[in-house]
C-alpha cells in the first residue's frame, strides 16, 4: 500500500491550471516541520491535485493555511536535455485534502 499522510503549512499560493483535455490541476508545497533535539527542520512537499478536488482546493487554500494532505507518493525520473545527468522528482499526488482545524483559536463565549 501507497499511502502517504502529509501535515504542514501551504507554502505560496497554490497554481490552478488546466491540462489541454480540460482536466483541472492543483499543484502546491507544504512545509512540514518537525523538532530534533532542539534543532527544528523543515521538509518540503511538492503536492498534484486532480479534478473536481483541485478545484475545491483551489477555492479553500492559501499560503500559510495548514492542511491535511492524504495521498500516493510517485517518484519521476528523466536525463535533462542539456546536461544528460538523471534528475528525480518526488511528489504526492493527493486523494483528500482539508484545512487542519487543530490551530484555529476557539472562543470561550457560547453564541446566544
Amino acid at each position: 500500500m501507497n499511502q502517504v499522510v502529509v501535515i504542514g503549512n501551504v507554502g505560496g499560493e497554490p497554481e490552478l491550471r488546466y491540462t489541454k483535455s480540460g482536466k483541472p490541476l492543483l499543484t502546491f508545497s507544504v512545509a512540514s516541520n518537525r523538532k530534533v533535539r532542539d534543532e527544528e527542520t523543515t521538509t518540503w512537499h511538492q503536492i498534484e491535485v486532480w479534478d473536481r478536488l483541485a478545484e475545491n482546493s483551489a477555492a479553500s487554500l492559501t499560503s500559510g493555511v495548514r492542511v491535511i494532505v492524504v495521498g500516493r507518493q510517485e517518484q519521476f525520473s528523466w536525463a535533462d536535455r542539456e546536461s544528460g545527468e538523471k534528475r528525480t522528482k518526488t511528489l504526492i499526488v493527493a486523494n483528500d485534502v482539508g484545512v487542519s482545524l487543530s490551530r484555529i483559536p476557539v472562543s470561550l463565549e457560547r453564541p446566544e
